[in-house]
């Protein structure tokens, strides 16, 4: 639940994040900055779901969930 005020603050106002700390010449970097923190939040959120899942054997599940991704993102 850390990580939710960052985010939010970081996905919501993008272009005032990037501005402030890297200046107003970067602004256009807005869009692909939401983009990286929905990632990153989500990541934070389903990321220690795999070492779960390694722990109680269920390791063919992450090798699944792997391929999927891996067809989905290739697309």
């Amino acid at each position: 639940m850390g990580t939710v005020p960052v985010f939010l603050v970081v996905a919501l106002f993008s272009d005032m994040t990037i501005t402030v700390t890297f200046g107003s010449e970067y602004m256009e970097g807005g869009t692909a900055l939401s983009l990286l923190a929905v990632g990153y939040f989500i990541h934070a959120i389903a990321g220690p779901n795999a070492n779960t899942l390694t722990a109680v054997g269920r390791t063919r599940l992450i090798m699944w969930d792997n391929v999927a991704i891996g067809i989905t993102t290739s697309s």
